[in-house]
């Protein structure tokens, strides 16, 4: 599985990647030291899975941003995930079209050793959910993390595009007037193609009232 792994870190803009399944990291190219931190890792991001499973949203993918990093989980089958240390900016379409494609091996090569092996049932005792954020994470990544939360692709285009149009009203400021919009928006919303009108509205309070703001919201309902 190793080699399958390999082939994802050569995308442009990965670092490292693993696979788990069941509790265990089946194999993984971060560092031999961080093994503890990846496996504690996962275990949050399958509570995050589960977490929006009981409310209704079915999503397969995780963005947790880290600075200029990021942490992308994808969950396959409700079986396998993957996990990648990624940069900030990467081309989203071709890393999931990587991470699907080898993932039928990965199922394969998961199946041919099960076949071989006939483990011996043991009694499974449910956990606590872990803390999202541990010490263990933060050895991976040593940036500060902010609260999860999952995003679709789709979405995330949307959101890059607001960025964009703010840029053309406030200029490089806008950076931080969009940082600031998508952490309100955040707090009071889940991070859906529905509720992206609502990011619209609060990044359009911080322009001025009448002709701009009006301008923004219009441009900004086209990308919706």
């Amino acid at each position: 599985m190793k080699s399958i792994l390999e082939n994802i870190v050569a995308l442009r803009g990965v670092h490292y990647a693993c696979i788990y399944q069941s509790g265990e990291v089946l194999a993984s190219t971060f560092p031999n030291s961080n093994e503890e931190g990846i496996s504690n890792a996962a275990q949050a991001v399958e509570q995050i899975f589960s977490a929006l499973e009981a409310i209704g949203q079915a999503h397969n993918e995780v963005y947790l941003t880290m600075g200029e990093m990021l942490l992308i989980s994808y969950l396959f089958d409700d079986e396998y995930l993957v996990m990648l240390l990624t940069d900030s900016k990467i081309n989203f379409p071709l890393i999931h079209m990587g991470v699907k494609s080898a993932s039928v091996k990965i199922k394969t090569i998961s199946s041919e050793q099960a076949q071989t092996t006939q483990p011996i049932p043991q009694p499974i005792e449910k956990a606590s959910p872990p803390e999202v954020i541990t010490p263990e994470i933060q050895k991976i990544l040593p940036q500060e993390v902010p609260a999860p939360v999952a995003i679709s692709l789709a979405v995330r285009a949307v959101m890059d595009s607001f960025e964009e149009l703010l840029i053309d009203y406030l200029g490089p400021a806008a950076v931080f007037v969009f940082e600031d919009g998508v952490d309100l928006w955040r707090k009071k919303y889940m991070p859906t193609e529905e509720t992206l009108i609502n990011l619209a509205e609060i990044l359009a309070l911080e322009l001025n009232p009448g002709d701009e703001r009006n301008d923004f919201m219009a441009k900004a309902k086209g990308y919706l």
